[in-house]
């Protein structure tokens, strides 16, 4: 829950808290030994630390995302997001010396893709309306309700 909750919260620019949701998720993951979620919640958090100025937490973060998705098997999760949030992939790849890191082989992946792997109904969103109703208390709320505002607004 923390994953998603911290995902709506970086759409509505609530960078900082969604900062602190997206690490709890991921030491959640890591501590529970559940593991499949964790190249999505490590490209939200590496996001979150970047807009949160802290660029070494961001780049281990991403860092984090690659190397779960390899233990996983399968590129996919973090393929999706990574189109969700492209610029993750970027200041990775920016950080890389060589071509043939496997930043670039993600890289390359992503942009082979016709279209990104799952379509995210928020990017058609009008950037003048809220992205999401209130998200910010301890719970954040129902996640039907969220996934239902989604629907009803793209």
């Amino acid at each position: 829950m923390d994953t998603w909750c911290g995902l709506a919260l970086l759409l509505e620019r609530k960078d900082e808290e969604a900062r602190e949701r997206l690490r709890r998720a991921v030491e959640g993951i890591c501590a529970g030994g559940r593991y499949l979620m964790l190249p999505t919640a490590a490209v939200y958090l590496a996001e979150a630390g970047w807009r949160a100025g802290d660029g070494e937490a961001a780049d281990r973060a991403a860092d984090l995302a690659l190397e779960s998705a390899g233990k996983l098997g399968s590129n996919h999760l973090l393929l999706q997001a990574l189109a969700d949030f492209p610029a993750v992939l970027s200041r990775r790849l920016d950080a890389e010396p060589s071509a043939d890191s496997p930043w670039h082989t993600i890289g390359r992946a992503l942009r082979a893709s016709p279209r990104p792997p799952w379509p995210t109904p928020w990017r058609r969103l009008r950037p003048s309306r809220p992205m999401l109703p209130d998200v910010t208390d301890r719970t954040c709320g129902e996640l039907p309700r969220i996934v239902a505002w989604l629907l009803l607004h793209t």
